[in-house]
Order: C-alpha cells, then sequence, then structure tokens
C-alpha cells in the first residue's frame, strides 16, 4: 500500500518502457522556448498565491519590466528586488 502519487508515476514509468525511441530531431531554441513558458507559468501560479505581498500590488505579473521609462540604476534596483 503506497502512496496513490507514487503508485501513477511508477505505472507511467513502465508504460514509457515499451515506447520506441526515435532518432527525431528538433531546434534546442524550441525546447528552451517551451521550458521558459512552463517556468514563467508556474512561476506565476506561485506569484497569483501571494496577494498580501507589497509588490504584488506593483508588480502583478511576473517575468516582465515594471516600466520602460526607469533609468538604468533604477531597473537594476527593480530587478534585485
Amino acid at each position: 500500500m503506497g502512496i496513490r502519487g507514487n503508485e501513477d508515476a511508477d505505472i507511467a514509468a513502465k508504460a514509457g518502457l515499451d515506447v520506441a525511441i526515435t532518432n527525431m530531431r528538433f531546434p534546442l531554441g524550441d525546447l528552451l522556448t517551451c521550458v521558459n513558458q512552463l517556468c514563467v507559468k508556474e512561476w506565476q501560479q506561485l506569484w497569483n498565491q501571494r496577494t498580501s505581498n507589497k509588490l504584488y500590488s506593483v508588480q502583478p505579473a511576473v517575468g516582465r519590466s515594471v516600466s520602460s521609462s526607469l533609468g538604468h540604476y533604477d531597473s537594476v534596483l527593480i530587478n534585485r528586488l
């Protein structure tokens, strides 16, 4: 009697053993774009749970600059925060 999530993962891993391996190639940039989008999506979901955070009211969306009218010094400060 194990943990249900672990049992599901074991079943999926065993099912993958029967899948044929292909030599399909694709550009690394495509993979990096997908990984980046997934990371930003996950980060945004975590950020949306922190609505009591003071910074959330200033910048509710992650991965975007606050303002393009900021000077270099101010932009660096915001990014370091």
